[in-house]
């Protein structure tokens, strides 16, 4: 029996791809005369085709909450993904105050089947943040959330696919985050001090984590009223 080598355990994984995918979720404010979904898409279809050599490729889930906020989870080629994030920070469009929360490299696969828009109208009190209370706990979970919505989609197949994705918010609204939560990360600012353990992404700090082979990084932020 041939000895697997490190390189070739991960290429297998892989399924003998080369290719590094990434996922970044990033939070936002949308005009009220384009908060539709048709409208978003409108939007954001044209960037992810300018983005990506391939669109097939790029796997997702776009959601407008309930508030004129927007929730983006991202996955695809490392290179299209960044690409994608610097054209949107530089383009003049309904979105406003665009906050990377979460970025994921080298995940081992796509959560979600196919590149999702869904409108997702979920108050949910306890999801309010308090001033002081820390925000990363609550953004683990809401990416464990997504992720774990994603991989329940990607075992579905044809017509029960579609109905799990068109009745979402009520099958799956105890991993999707509350309309109060998205507002909370909006409020918080990013904090100036330098790292060295981080990363800029279109003007955003990034705080590095780790969990299992994946490279999760946080951006610790704090209350702008409290800002000096």
């Amino acid at each position: 029996m041939v000895e697997q080598s490190l390189l070739d355990v991960v290429l297998n994984s892989r399924g003998h791809s080369t290719t590094v995918l990434n996922r970044v979720i990033y939070v936002a404010h949308v005009e009220k005369s384009s908060s539709d979904l048709s409208a978003l898409e409108a939007f954001h279809k044209p960037l992810l085709n300018e983005s990506f050599d391939d669109v097939s490729r790029c796997t997702g889930l776009l959601m407008h909450m309930g508030n004129d906020t927007v929730l983006h989870m991202l996955e695809g080629p490392s290179q299209s993904v960044e690409a994608f994030i610097q054209k949107l920070h530089n383009h003049t469009g309904p979105l406003s105050d665009i906050r990377v929360i979460l970025s994921t490299e080298d995940i081992p696969n796509p959560a979600m089947p196919s590149w999702i828009v869904k409108s997702i109208n979920l108050p949910r009190a306890d999801s309010d943040l308090d001033a002081k209370e820390p925000l990363a706990p609550h953004l683990y979970r809401t990416y464990k959330g997504l992720v774990e919505v994603g991989a329940i989609l990607t075992e579905l197949q044809g017509e029960e696919r579609d109905r799990a994705i068109e009745d979402m918010k009520g099958k799956y609204h105890e991993k999707l985050p509350g309309n109060e939560l998205i507002a909370s990360c909006l409020l918080y600012t990013s904090d100036a001090a330098d790292e060295e353990d981080s990363v800029d992404l279109g003007g955003r700090r990034i705080i590095k984590k780790k969990k299992k082979k994946e490279k999760i990084k946080l951006r610790v932020w704090k209350r702008k009223e409290y800002r000096r």
